[in-house]
């Protein structure tokens, strides 16, 4: 549901203004850990979700738990990650919001993913689905699915030291 808006360059961040369902704001960053964007409603939306059509012809398997979404290479590694969603009322009120994906297969098992079968999307694109409660909030509201990179730790690494530091 997203449309074409100029972007506004403010602090690092671009502002694409009514660009979002519904005539909701889109505020985009990119950092060294991955990309955030934040969705700005001024009002209410008919409904309380945000949709992403998601390619994900390149991606091995997909893994969701625990409102976390993971995109998997095909040992099991986690190479792109949606965080656990949430979003900011007026009052500065911060709710969880919910992840779902459709469309797709995904693995549901908290279970550790290295050493197991990968589950794959069996599609080219599916949706991902960021939905919250509207009771009780108060507008405007921001709303942060986070998108980050796990580049940093997806290689295994061997032979790790521990040290037992004393407290002073």
């Amino acid at each position: 549901g997203a449309r074409p808006s100029p972007a506004a360059l403010a602090d690092g961040f671009a502002i694409y203004a009514g660009a979002g369902p519904e005539g909701a704001d889109v505020v985009h960053r990119v950092h060294e850990g991955g990309t955030e964007d934040y969705l700005a409603f001024d009002r209410a939306p008919a409904r309380p979700e945000i949709r992403y059509r998601v390619d994900v012809s390149g991606v091995a398997g997909l893994r969701l738990v625990a409102r976390t979404l993971e995109f998997l290479d095909g040992g099991g590694s986690p190479w792109l990650r949606v965080a656990p969603p949430y979003l900011v009322d007026a009052a500065g009120a911060r709710r969880p919001a919910d992840l779902s994906v459709e469309g797709c297969a995904f693995d549901p098992s908290p279970r550790a993913p290295w050493g197991r079968p990968v589950t794959p999307p069996g599609a080219a694109a599916c949706t991902v689905v960021v939905a919250w409660a509207p009771e009780g909030l108060r507008y405007p509201i921001l709303v942060d699915p986070q998108w980050t990179s796990t580049s940093n730790l997806v290689h295994a690494r061997t032979q790790a030291t521990a040290s037992v530091i004393n407290p002073a």
